[in-house]
C-alpha cells in the first residue's frame, strides 16, 4: 500500500513542479516494491519514473531507468515487460533512435488488453509515419480507432490524433487534419485535464 501511494504521490509532485521530490517518492516506492517482490508495482514504479524523466527532457535517465526496471521485471511478469518495452520504444523513438525502438517495441500478443494494443498501435504508427509508410500507418491508425474513442487516457488520445492529423497533412487534406485535432483536444478536454499531455 505505501509502495503504491508513493509511486502516485511521486508522479503528482513531479508533475506540478516538485520533480526532486516526485522522484524521491518514485524510487522511495520502486525500492519498497522490489523488498516485497511485487512485481505490479515495480513495473509501475519503474513505468512512472522512467515517464516522468523523460518529461523533464532527461531521456537518457528515463531510457537507463526502464532498463533497469526491465532487469527486474524479466520474464516473470509479461505484461510488465510489454509495457517497459514499449516505454523504452517510446522514449528512444523520441530522441532519435529509430532502429533501437523498433527493436523494443513488442508485438501484441493474445492476452494483450486494449490499452497496450493502442499504445502499441501508436509506437508502431510513429515509426511507419516517420520512415513515409502512410499505407502501412493507415492500417494500423485504422485499427484502434474505436478503442481510442473510449479511452481517458490522454497519453494514447493525443499521439493517435496528431498521428492521424500528420497522415491527412501530408496527403494534403488540410481540412480533415484540422478535424483530426480538434477531436483530439475535445477528446482529451473531455476525459482529462492533464496540461502535461
Amino acid at each position: 500500500v505505501e509502495a503504491h501511494a508513493r509511486n502516485t504521490l511521486g508522479f503528482c509532485l513531479a508533475m506540478t513542479g516538485e520533480p526532486d521530490e516526485g522522484g524521491e517518492q518514485l524510487r522511495a516506492a520502486i525500492r519498497i516494491a522490489t523488498e516485497r517482490d511485487h512485481l505490479s508495482d515495480v513495473a509501475d514504479g519503474y513505468n512512472n519514473y522512467s515517464d516522468m524523466l523523460h518529461m523533464l527532457g532527461r531521456s537518457d535517465e528515463a531510457i537507463t531507468a526502464c532498463l533497469e526496471g526491465r532487469e527486474v521485471v524479466g520474464t516473470r511478469r509479461p505484461v510488465s515487460a510489454l509495457w517497459l518495452d514499449s516505454q523504452l520504444a517510446e522514449f528512444t523513438f523520441d530522441v532519435g533512435q529509430w532502429a533501437e525502438s523498433e527493436r523494443y517495441l513488442p508485438d501484441p500478443k493474445r492476452w494483450t488488453g486494449n490499452q497496450a494494443r493502442m499504445n502499441l498501435g501508436v509506437r508502431r504508427a510513429s515509426l511507419l509515419v516517420g520512415r513515409g509508410e502512410h499505407d502501412a500507418a493507415w492500417t494500423i491508425l485504422n485499427d484502434p480507432e474505436d478503442k481510442v474513442a473510449e479511452s481517458s487516457e490522454p497519453q494514447f488520445i493525443g499521439p493517435f490524433y496528431e498521428l492521424t492529423a500528420e497522415q491527412q497533412r501530408r496527403a494534403g487534406d488540410l481540412d480533415a487534419a484540422r478535424k483530426a485535432i480538434e477531436r483530439g483536444l475535445d477528446r482529451m478536454e473531455f476525459c482529462t485535464d492533464d496540461a502535461a499531455r
